[in-house]
């Protein structure tokens, strides 16, 4: 199944995007051990987030700050880099689930199941960046509208991903895992 991991100068900043029915569609666990506070299993209804999760592609990616007032930009904490976003290539105002979950190492994750009705523009959206080049080979996740939403992360898209099953990865810890699921709607 597809893999994306995002490339930042140090470790503990890293995030990764995972996708794969494994690591998200199984009920057994097989990802981790999920946080009984945390989960939403594929029988909960929908979860509808605060705000519209929103897919952009990156057009450009600069070491620095953000040129102020300019709606395509994001900054990335992460890596300290401007992110030049492209318009929104899917925003998703619910999912099927979200929770937190341990995984291997012993970390923490946040897991999302997108809904049918999203899974095959996902899979279009995650095949088209994978034959780009670099940094338009990049999809930034954001919580809101750029630039004031919260970006959650911005991997490198390597290959489709049709299962709609995505795992976000890097620096969780069980707590700010969980506020991200809440954030999330679950």
């Amino acid at each position: 199944m597809g893999r994306i991991t995002r490339q930042v100068g140090a470790l503990l900043a890293s995030a990764a995007l995972v996708a794969g029915a494994a690591a998200c569609n199984s009920g057994s666990g097989s990802a981790g051990s999920p946080d009984s506070s945390g989960t939403a299993a594929s029988s909960d209804p929908p979860v509808t987030p605060a705000e519209p999760l929103r897919f952009y592609p990156v057009v450009r990616e600069s070491q620095g700050t953000c040129p102020a007032g300019k709606a395509s930009y994001i900054r990335d904490g992460h890596s300290d880099s401007c992110l030049r976003l492209a318009a929104p290539a899917l925003t998703v105002t619910q999912l099927r689930s979200a929770r937190a979950a341990r995984i291997e190492g012993g970390t923490w994750a946040v897991q999302i199941v997108l809904r049918p009705a999203d899974r095959a523009r996902f899979g279009t959206l995650t095949k088209k960046l994978s034959a780009n080049q670099p940094p338009r080979n990049k999809l930034a996740l954001v919580l809101g509208t750029a630039p004031g939403g919260r970006l959650l992360t911005a991997p490198v898209v390597m290959s489709r991903i049709s299962t709609g099953s995505v795992q976000i990865t890097g620096g969780f810890t069980k707590s700010s895992a969980q506020r991200l699921v809440h954030d999330l709607g679950a």
